[in-house]
């Protein structure tokens, strides 16, 4: 990286994380040791002063004093240029749904203000856009904590400044069974709760944060509880296993089928296809991650052809007050969620005034979910144990005396997890995975995207080993 002669005295003092020099740096927002974060009033002076230098898409000024180098974040233009970890159009899509979602925007704002008391802690649990967090923050939460795995925190970080409140905010980008606080959450808030509650593992990640005292034994969690509902009905239009069984090939993909009736399909489910009223089946608190388990009698309303179940929920954002979200398919004032559909093998033709028997057994750990219906002397059963494409090498314990080896994806992870301990740098790094690794990284391109997510995983913040204009190595940390 080309580095601009000079420099600037930005005030760095290089030991605690703390900033002076305020004339030089008026709207500086995080530091982390002399590692700068800093919003459009230090990119702007740095930039009319000629002293920024480019590396990987990030501005970096060289600090004399400190020896290292100060990261100012790109401008919008250059995220327009994909300068920033890029989301896909499927990510954006979907935050901007629950952006747009009023029902859900407004319920849990209610929750959240009658919930979180001034100065709280609140872990923002899958920040997203950081919609709850900023909630949280309007509530009078004294700190949020946006936790998520992917690159939209970064998107989410210059969301919380746009809104003048990073200052009250902390970043942890990794899993959240990775995050550690020297003070317990006050309140727990996310948005992972699925179309029916438990296919998107929310409770073992809740349990976890209270297993390990990252939430105080008695935080609040937003939401709290579910009530889960099954409701027999009839797909017409949009039923997944129709391309299986109907298709203009000429080929049998029955075996594809057969995944496809084990399988649960999240949908939206119009009311119209409804047999039946849902029956609630299960009442779910967000910290049990024990197995569910239940039978229920559905009755019919309406004669015709019963391709599956579907499960929708109630979820209970704030019980005292009586606010709540629901997907269910008859409820006018829903919010935008999917909903659970579990097929049958083959269709059964009901009237009006029979009962379907249903049982479910959910393995909220494993995430396996086996359903079985019965119709008068019909009687199916499925499990997504046979509809999941499942490996049997990630299923069972290998024999206790089998030699294990590394494959060549695996070579190349542990080669490049070894190189970064090392100390080897980014550029180095590519070149040897490219070389050494040519069936997997046929151009330097993909070796390059392969190390850039290795480093979004696995690697802390800091530590970038630069060269000052005098040719001698520093680290911004």
């Amino acid at each position: 990286m080309d580095l601009v002669e000079g420099g600037i005295e930005l005030g760095l003092d290089g030991g605690d994380g703390g900033v002076d020099g305020a004339t030089l740096l008026p709207h500086a927002e995080r530091t982390r040791g002399n590692r700068v974060e800093a919003d459009v009033g230090l990119r702007r002076h740095v930039e009319q002063h000629g002293l920024v230098g480019h590396a990987s898409g990030r501005h970096r000024v060289w600090n004399p004093k400190s020896g290292c180098a100060v990261h100012v974040p790109p401008s919008i233009d250059e995220c327009a240029e994909g300068s920033v970890p890029p989301m896909s159009q499927s990510e954006l899509t979907e935050h901007a749904s629950y952006v747009a979602d009023e029902v859900k925007v407004e319920a849990y704002r209610r929750a959240l203000t009658n919930l979180v008391k001034p100065g709280d802690v609140v872990i923002d649990l899958g920040c997203g856009s950081g919609l709850l967090g900023l909630l949280a923050l309007e509530a009078g939460a004294g700190c949020v904590i946006a936790v998520d795995s992917g690159p939209i925190l970064e998107v989410a970080r210059d969301t919380f400044a746009a809104n003048g409140v990073i200052d009250r905010v902390r970043f942890h980008r990794g899993d959240s069974s990775t995050l550690g606080l020297s003070e317990p959450a006050d309140v727990v808030v996310c948005d992972q709760i699925g179309g029916f509650a438990h296919e998107v593992g929310l409770t073992k990640v809740v349990r976890d944060l209270f297993d390990r005292g990252v939430a105080k034994p008695d935080a609040i969690v937003v939401p709290g509880g579910f009530e889960l509902f099954v409701a027999p009905v009839a797909l017409t239009a949009g039923d997944p296993l129709t391309p299986w069984s109907d298709n203009s090939t000429g080929f049998d993909f029955s075996p594809f089928g057969r995944s496809a009736a084990n399988t649960p399909f999240r949908l939206t489910v119009d009311a119209s296809s409804l047999l039946g009223p849902g029956v609630m089946a299960w009442e779910l608190d967000a910290t049990d991650t024990s197995a569910i388990s239940f039978e229920l009698d559905l009755p019919i309303a309406r004669g015709g052809r019963f391709t599956g179940l579907v499960g929708y929920m109630r979820a209970h954002l704030d019980r005292h007050n009586g606010v709540v979200l629901t997907n269910d398919p008859n409820d006018p004032g829903r919010f935008r969620r999917w909903h659970l559909y579990h097929p049958l093998a083959t269709p059964i033709d009901v009237a009006a005034g029979e009962r379907v028997h249903a049982s479910f057994v959910i393995n909220q750990l494993g995430q396996i979910t086996k359903w079985t219906v019965e119709v008068a002397d019909h009687r199916q059963s499925m499990s997504s144990f046979i509809g999941d494409f499942i490996d049997p090498l990630v299923m069972f314990d290998p024999p206790a005396e089998r030699l294990l080896t590394l494959n060549r994806p695996g070579l190349a992870r542990r080669t490049a997890l070894d190189a970064i301990g090392d100390g080897v740098l980014f550029p180095e790094l590519v070149e040897r995975l490219a070389v050494e690794f040519p069936d997997q990284f046929p151009t330097p391109d993909e070796a390059r995207r392969f190390v850039r997510d290795l480093i979004g995983r696995y690697c802390e913040p800091g530590q970038d080993a630069v060269s000052s204009p005098d040719g001698r190595k520093g680290s911004s940390g």
